[in-house]
């Protein structure tokens, strides 16, 4: 029974989010590995490690990830903070429109829009990397001057000739993830307990016993 940080795997979509892990997990003085892949070439990854009950990673690759069963995926998001940062260095002087175009597990799945610095932030989250295409798409026509998003929306912003930027995930929103997983451990660890506490309790009693659960199914006997 794993139960250390041997039991977390971290697996970042690019080199940046892997960069700012590691820092991270030294500051912790955690050991947990960090691998870098995104969307489908993540699962080859994650099944490499087999001792990885729970999976940290962002985005599309997070998403992606969670048709592994046997893994429970935490979701690296983007605070508010990791987003004024970046609208901050991506302004330039004579913008007007700006837009936040990422998965809509990256930030919060309400569009919205606000001012920032004089310009018009819109934010649109969007489910699908076709959906991402559209709105970009949209965006485009609509002149927008610059896209701030995940790799899919900057390879759209690329193919429509738009100016771009990353959307990070800085180290706080990082460090939350990681406690997420360590509290999912920590619980498995206790619900794991549990039943070995029971199933002792079970072996010991000469006379039949029979378990059922809340939906009146057997679960020992």
């Amino acid at each position: 029974m794993i139960h250390s940080a041997e039991a977390i795997l971290l697996i970042a979509p690019f080199k940046e989010i892997a960069d700012t892990a590691k820092e991270v997990l030294a500051e912790l003085q955690m050991d947990i590995p960090v691998a870098i892949a995104s969307n489908k070439a993540a699962l080859p990854i994650a099944e490499a490690y087999p001792e990885a009950s729970v999976v940290i990673s962002r985005g599309g690759t997070a998403r992606d990830l969670k048709v592994l069963q046997e893994k429970t995926v935490v979701e690296i998001s983007t605070s508010f903070t990791d987003m004024m940062m970046v609208l901050e260095e991506t302004w330039q002087p004579g913008d007007r429109k700006i837009a936040i175009v990422t998965k809509d597990n990256i930030i919060d799945n309400v569009e919205t829009e606000f001012h920032f610095l004089g310009v018009e932030i819109r934010v649109c989250p969007c489910r699908t990397e076709g959906e991402i295409d559209t709105v970009v798409k949209g965006l485009a026509e609509e002149e927008i001057d610059c896209v701030i998003g995940c790799n899919f929306a900057v390879e759209a912003a690329q193919k429509y000739g738009l100016r771009y930027a990353y959307i990070r995930s800085g180290k706080t929103s990082i460090k939350k993830a990681i406690q997420e997983a360590k509290n999912i451990l920590h619980s498995k660890a206790a619900a794991e307990l549990q039943i070995e506490r029971l199933r002792a309790i079970i072996d010991s009693v000469q006379e039949g016993v029979l378990v059922l659960g809340k939906d009146r199914e057997q679960i020992f006997s």
